[in-house]
């Protein structure tokens, strides 16, 4: 198939504001007495069934061969525990923030991947990963007081985006299976830690109609959200569409503002802009380099 990069772009911008939709869809629901580990329920549990009826409407088969099960484990693992985190942090701090620390993942996993990967980071990589932590810390805005920091939801943030970047690493452990296959074994796995997590943290939501919509849209959301970066990496390559991912910090601003009221402050949007100039600077270096 012919690159299409506009075609592409679309298709990933577009993800990204559903995804965003889906960030916001759990911070409210959970503001309206949701708990977390039911809201993780709902959100794999309806995007693996309608991703599991999706492919068999598509292919009339469903294939779950992969070359390692226990890496696609471990993928769904923490795929999982990067949305629970996220979630929790966005109990804690406004959804533009929020996003724009979890774009750290990319640094944080070149980081870790000379050490799980093996693979030799490039001078110019390094130097973005110092200029993404000085973006983080304005973004932060660390106090002395530890204890307001950890109320802040700093951490949870922090440990969302090196959930994450473990996610990332996994998932290229297993870029050779197919997409389609791969996003059923992270749905229906992630539906089994979740419901595990039931056993202990289960209270049963209490919501009217709205809020139970709102609460199953969370794995509708998830669902297009995927498939629509799936056709997005189809149509053009990922080092071409990785500067493209950076205006879901756009999407995650609007959103905030629109349903929460939350506009960043002079210095939060100085630290999201160094964080986001940071990770495109690398990703077009990388495409003219090759």
């Amino acid at each position: 198939m012919k690159d299409n990069l506009g075609k592409g772009a679309i298709f990933l911008v577009l993800s990204l504001w559903v995804l965003s939709a889906l960030d916001s869809s759990g911070k409210w629901i959970q503001s309206a007495g949701v708990s977390l580990a039911v809201l993780i329920w709902f959100r794999y549990g309806v995007h693996a069934v309608l991703l599991t009826a999706y492919a068999y409407t598509k292919r009339r088969q469903l294939r779950w061969s992969v070359r390692s099960k226990r890496v696609q484990v471990l993928r769904a693992a923490m795929m999982v525990a990067s949305s629970a985190l996220f979630f929790k942090t966005l109990t804690l701090m406004p959804l533009a923030e929020a996003t724009a620390i979890n774009f750290t993942a990319p640094m944080i996993t070149l980081v870790l991947s000379t050490w799980l990967l093996k693979e030799a980071g490039r001078w110019y990589r390094w130097v973005a990963v110092a200029i993404a932590f000085a973006g983080v810390v304005i973004v932060l805005q660390p106090q002395a007081d530890f204890a307001k920091f950890l109320q802040s939801g700093s951490l949870w943030a922090i440990a969302t985006a090196i959930s994450f970047s473990l996610y990332h690493i996994a998932t290229r452990w297993v870029a050779a299976d197919d997409p389609i296959t791969t996003n059923l074994w992270a749905g229906w796995v992630g539906t089994a830690i979740a419901s595990v997590g039931l056993f202990w943290f289960w209270k049963t939501p209490q919501l009217d109609t709205f809020g139970w919509v709102i609460l199953l849209s969370t794995g509708v959301t998830g669902l297009i959200g995927h498939l629509f970066q799936v056709s997005a990496y189809r149509n053009a390559p990922a080092n071409a569409l990785a500067p493209f991912s950076y205006f879901q910090v756009f999407s995650a601003v609007g959103f905030g503002m629109l349903f929460f009221g939350q506009v960043p402050n002079a210095m939060s949007l100085i630290g999201m802009a160094i964080i986001c100039a940071s990770g495109i600077t690398v990703a077009i270096i990388d495409k003219t380099r090759g």
